[in-house]
């Protein structure tokens, strides 16, 4: 079944998921890491997306990027993607595309779910057994966002409910928006956007 269209609303969080083509590694050593962050940080300036939080794993990467204008975004994630594929293949004599088709994005509340997908994020590599508290993770933003928010490492040392863990991989995988009706509801009536109801497509595990 086809992905729903990409919504984007400039100043609002959203949660992006790229995935490494069949799930294979996209980072093989510390340099893929580095090589792959610096980027980040210099296209997301360039396009004026701001970074809010991330998470790279060895075979997809969670983004949490804050667009200034309607194509920041997509302009940032296209100069990352296209980039990094291009150091993978030169670094490792291979050729094709290193991604798994287009990334995953959806609207974020800001007010609601901000710190939740943030959280959702950098407990990543807690839910997939690598660490076993995620400041011990380190290519992660967990590092910088317990400065941004008082108590905010308690707050992180929780698990995550398995109603919020729903919400975000259902919102994030259909293309969506993560919040409640309320949410949906501010979309639809002060920005138009609307979002077809659709069946559940492959599961995001992580």
């Amino acid at each position: 079944m086809a992905r729903t269209a990409r919504k984007v609303v400039q100043g609002y969080p959203h949660h992006v998921v790229q995935r490494g083509n069949n799930r294979q590694k996209i980072f093989l050593n510390k340099e893929d890491y580095q090589i792959y962050l610096n980027l980040l940080i210099n296209f997301s300036h360039r396009e004026g997306s701001e970074i809010r939080s991330f998470c790279l794993m060895s075979n997809h990467v969670h983004l949490l990027l804050i667009p200034s204008m309607e194509y920041s975004m997509a302009k940032t994630m296209h100069r990352l993607n296209t980039t990094y594929s291009t150091y993978f293949n030169l670094k490792y004599s291979r050729s094709g595309s290193i991604w798994e088709g287009r990334y995953y994005s959806s609207i974020v509340d800001s007010d609601s779910y901000l710190w939740i997908v943030t959280k959702y994020i950098e407990r990543n590599p807690v839910r997939a057994g690598l660490v076993n508290h995620p400041l011990e993770y380190k290519w992660s933003s967990a590092s910088t966002s317990i400065k941004q928010r008082e108590n905010y490492i308690l707050f992180l040392e929780q698990s995550e409910s398995e109603a919020d863990l729903e919400i975000i991989r259902k919102g994030t995988l259909r293309n969506r928006y993560i919040g409640g009706e309320t949410f949906e509801s501010h979309l639809k009536l002060k920005m138009g956007i609307e979002f077809p109801h659709s069946k559940r497509g492959r599961p995001l595990n992580k």
